[in-house]
């Protein structure tokens, strides 16, 4: 968990994850309490990734702190543990 200071405007989320298969690819980024299922290409390319497949999409109206939880599970259903995760990239749309 990591606690993360946005300025008001919209953003995409993506995150680099390297997976092998599908049983070991998804898993949630929580952004406060909403859960967002993370997973890259179908078949994973077994390398590093940008998960484009499942991007992220939020806005914030006025500039607040909000806490980024990753986690294999949500509370509706179940992800994986194998996967490996680099980075989460936050990109500022308007």
């Amino acid at each position: 968990q990591v606690k993360v200071k946005f300025p008001a405007g919209t953003y995409e989320c993506l995150v680099s994850e390297k997976a092998y298969d599908n049983e070991h690819a998804p898993f949630y980024v929580y952004l406060d309490n909403v859960p967002y299922r993370v997973y890259p290409s179908d078949p994973p390319l077994g390398s590093w990734e940008l998960t484009t497949r499942v991007p992220i999409y939020f806005t914030i109206e006025e500039p607040r702190t909000i806490l980024i939880t990753v986690q294999a599970n949500s509370e509706k259903k179940a992800g994986a543990t194998g996967m490996m995760l680099d980075y989460i990239q936050f990109v500022k749309r308007k």
